[in-house]
């Protein structure tokens, strides 16, 4: 039982390090950056939006449907309505 720990702790100790991590860490951190700065939608695959929003709601103490209507209300009479895009598709359905 004491080898297969000590062989466990090598192999651990071997893949867990600190420059690697550190590296890929600011790799992955850049290339999130580049996502968000650029104007296509990778981003959205890379960024778990519904788990961020409900861990802000409980954060916040607000029921997640509140804060869905609270944000839609706001960002509709926002100068730029992030729901354009999707007024414009129905627009297009509705001719």
């Amino acid at each position: 039982m004491a080898a297969n720990a000590s062989a466990e702790n090598a192999r651990i100790s071997e893949a867990l390090d600190a420059e690697e991590i550190k590296g890929a860490v600011e790799k992955e951190f850049l290339r999130l950056q580049a996502s968000l700065d650029d104007d296509g939608a990778e981003w959205k695959s890379d960024l778990p939006g519904r788990q961020l929003l409900n861990k802000f709601a409980r954060a916040a103490e607000i029921k997640i449907g509140k804060l869905k209507k609270m944000y839609m209300s706001k960002s509709v009479s926002h100068s730029t309505n992030p729901f354009q895009e999707v007024v414009e598709i129905f627009d297009e359905f509705a001719k």
